[in-house]
């Protein structure tokens, strides 16, 4: 393999390094910052549903 194809499957091998990390990261933020305040906001709306099937009761 000539030097041209040794550097660009490095720089291949590089950016699937990157795109990897990048994945990871993503999880990461997903599971520990976002996910939390999407159950929090799945629980209010949750709350506002029962409140409106129950004043529905009662009419």
């Amino acid at each position: 393999m000539d030097f041209a194809a040794r550097g660009f499957f490095g720089l291949l091998g590089f950016v699937w390094l990157l795109v990897g990390l990048a994945a990871v990261v993503g999880v990461i933020r997903m599971s520990y910052f976002t996910l939390p305040a999407i159950l929090e906001e799945m629980k209010v709306i949750r709350k506002k549903l029962g409140d409106l099937e129950e004043r529905n009761r009662t009419v």
